[in-house]
């Protein structure tokens, strides 16, 4: 693995793989990543982001409509975009570990592909780093959200409990923003199908000899991934500029 100095040199993977079920209705026989937000579809909006800060390749993880997603992002120019494939549905956590063979860098992002929070990533990386974090996890205010990740940190902002969509309110919540050490992955089930959120990450926080962190940003997630969601994310993005 040739790993590059530049703290942008950093891989992406975005999940992307999911059924969509609560959108369906709603999309009819398309991805959630392809919704069409005020004319761009919202998988180019994550990209741009990422982009717009430098950082400019990525491992999407594609299963349910796979073609569709590939045909839309295979002329996307000023980035890297390799695709690993999923013939089934084996959760987030089998994503990752089917995708980690495209890894390139000691360190890498995690996103969700059917949400956003407009952070900044350089200051993100640089807090992974200056903590010298294996797992760290970006974290949003609490949205009255009963289906989010509820996160407990310390004084020092290194994670106590991660207790995903468990219905408490506790102050803060998972922004499906996550960096983690390439070295973690060892640490994954020894099975094809599981979930990051229940069977990987609560492991990681209070099981194994990880150092994982909270990074709370003043900013809100926004998700496209039930009807009312991807309304509410339709409203505020009305009149903006394509």
């Amino acid at each position: 693995m040739n790993i590059s100095d530049n703290i942008l040199d950093i891989d992406v993977v975005i999940l992307a793989g999911g059924l969509g079920t609560r959108l369906q209705p709603l999309i009819k026989n398309k991805p959630k990543c392809l919704v069409s937000i005020n004319g761009t579809a919202f998988i180019d909006i994550l990209l741009d982001s990422y982009i717009s800060q430098g950082i400019t390749r990525f491992i999407i993880c594609v299963g349910y409509f796979k073609d569709q997603i590939i045909n839309h992002l295979k002329g996307k120019e000023n980035c890297e975009i390799i695709f690993s494939m999923e013939d089934h549905p084996i959760g987030t956590g089998g994503a990752i570990k089917k995708a980690k063979r495209y890894v390139n860098s000691k360190m890498f992002i995690i996103a969700n592909g059917d949400s956003i929070c407009n952070i900044d990533y350089l200051k993100f990386i640089k807090f992974h780093k200056h903590n010298n974090s294996d797992f760290s996890m970006v974290l949003s205010e609490h949205s009255n959200r009963d289906d989010a990740g509820n996160v407990k940190i310390d004084k020092d902002n290194k994670m106590i409990s991660f207790n995903e969509k468990n219905g408490e309110s506790e102050n803060l919540i998972s922004s499906g923003i996550y960096i983690l050490q390439y070295s973690c992955l060892k640490y994954m089930p020894d099975k094809e199908s599981f979930s990051l959120e229940y069977d990987f990450f609560p492991l990681l926080i209070t099981l194994y000899p990880c150092l994982c962190y909270g990074f709370p940003v003043n900013k809100k997630v926004h998700d496209i991934g039930t009807p009312e969601r991807l309304n509410k994310y339709l409203s505020i993005n009305l009149g903006k500029k394509k």
